[in-house]
C-alpha cells in the first residue's frame, strides 16, 4: 500500500465521525483575486510536521509565523490532517483568527462534508488532488465548494491528470502541478518544466502554479517562466528563503 492509499483509507474512516454540517456563509476573500495583485504569487503554508521532514513548527509559534506570512504572501495553505501533517480544522479555525489573508484548506478530500467543515472553519478555497479521484467526483466536490463561494485548487502530478480538471471558470479554479508524486513522496522540479506547457495548452486563461520541492529562489528562478506562482511548504516553515 503506497501513502496516498493509506491516507485515501483513513480519510474514509475519519468522515464516518464527521458532524454534517448545514448552515454556511458564503466566503468574501478571493484566493485568486489575491494571487493576480501579487507580481511573485506565493502560498504559504502552515503545518506543524510532515511525513519527509518530520516536526517542523511547534503549534506555539504559528502565531509568530502567521504574522510573517502577512506581510509577502497571497494566500495562507492550511494542513487539515492531523495524523501525518499535525494539522487539524482546529488549526485552519486558529489560522483564520490571525490573518486577512484568503485561506487555502490543504485536505485529502473525498468528501463534500470536509468541505464543509473547512469553510466552517474560515476557508475560502480546497484542495482537490487528481490523483486521489475519479473526474465524476473531482467535478462533484468543486461544484460543492463553488456553491459555498469557495474556490479550488485542483493539483496534477501527470498528464493523465488533466483529463480529470474540473469545468470551471478562471475566477474559480486554479490549476497547481505537484512535483511530488504523492505515491512514493518523490519530489522532481522537472515535473512542472514537462507539464505545464501542456496545462497551459489547454486551459490559457487559469492561473498555474507549481506545488512541492521548491526551496529558495534559484528553484524560483528555474521555475518562474512555467507559471503564475507557488505554493511554498516545508521551505518556508525550516529556512524562511522567502520571507
Amino acid at each position: 500500500m503506497n501513502f496516498l492509499q493509506s491516507i485515501a483509507g483513513r480519510k474514509k474512516e475519519e468522515i464516518t465521525y464527521m458532524k454534517p454540517i448545514t448552515e454556511l456563509t458564503q466566503s468574501n476573500l478571493s484566493l485568486i483575486k489575491s494571487l493576480r495583485l501579487k507580481k511573485l504569487s506565493l502560498i504559504l503554508e502552515v503545518k506543524p510536521k510532515s511525513p519527509s521532514a518530520g516536526e517542523l513548527i511547534d503549534r506555539k509559534n504559528i502565531p509568530s509565523l502567521v504574522e510573517e506570512y502577512n506581510k509577502t504572501a497571497a494566500g495562507i495553505s492550511v494542513l487539515c490532517d492531523e495524523i501525518d501533517f499535525g494539522g487539524g480544522y482546529d488549526l485552519l479555525s486558529d489560522v483564520r483568527s490571525m490573518t486577512t489573508l484568503p485561506i487555502l484548506a490543504k485536505e485529502f478530500i473525498i468528501d463534500p462534508v470536509q468541505i464543509r467543515m473547512a469553510r466552517s472553519c474560515g476557508a475560502d478555497a480546497v484542495l482537490l488532488i487528481g490523483a486521489l479521484l475519479s473526474k465524476d467526483e473531482v467535478q462533484s466536490l468543486a461544484d460543492e465548494a463553488v456553491i459555498l463561494g469557495m474556490e479550488v485548487l485542483f493539483e496534477m502530478h501527470n498528464v493523465g491528470d488533466l483529463e480529470k480538471v474540473p469545468s470551471l471558470s478562471p475566477d474559480q479554479l486554479i490549476l497547481g502541478i505537484n512535483n511530488r508524486d504523492l505515491k512514493t513522496l518523490d519530489i522532481d522540479l522537472s515535473t512542472t518544466e514537462e507539464l505545464a506547457p501542456k496545462v497551459r495548452e489547454r486551459f490559457p486563461e487559469h492561473l498555474l502554479l507549481s506545488e512541492s520541492g521548491v526551496s529558495g529562489q534559484k528553484d524560483i528562478q528555474r521555475l518562474e517562466q512555467y507559471v503564475d506562482g507557488f505554493l511554498i511548504g516545508t521551505a518556508a516553515l525550516v529556512s524562511h528563503p522567502l520571507l
